[in-house]
């Protein structure tokens, strides 16, 4: 006897993740100071459950080579997406040096049937 999982799992977006598009590949899309962004994953407000992009986003920051070990100072910081990458910025500063995390590997494609990296 086969028994089919019937339940579907939805995941809430709030409004910033909802907007995104992957197909933007080189324009930097702005996600928001990372405080919002940790907050949004948990809750989107009363009975609500978090945003599952932002979740997804912190969770790639949590355990990049970049930020894992100092995730003290990501508070303060402003988020993009862009060119398939998260850039963390220091708040009001969007020209200069950022810290690319590479860890989504968004670009990195294989055909079908074709073995992976």
């Amino acid at each position: 006897m086969i028994i089919a999982d019937t339940s579907i799992i939805i995941m809430e977006l709030c409004s910033v993740c909802s907007s995104l598009s992957l197909g933007l590949k080189h324009e930097r899309q702005a996600l928001g100071p990372y405080d919002e962004i940790l907050s949004k994953s948990k809750s989107l407000g009363e009975g609500r459950g978090g945003c599952g992009g932002c979740a997804f986003f912190c969770t790639i920051l949590h355990g990049s080579n970049s930020w894992s070990y100092r995730l003290e100072k990501l508070p303060g910081h402003f988020v993009f997406f862009g060119s398939l990458r998260l850039d963390v910025k220091k708040t009001g500063n969007t020209t200069s040096t950022s810290w690319s995390v590479d860890d989504l590997l968004f670009d990195l494609c294989t055909d079908i049937g074709k073995p992976g990296v």
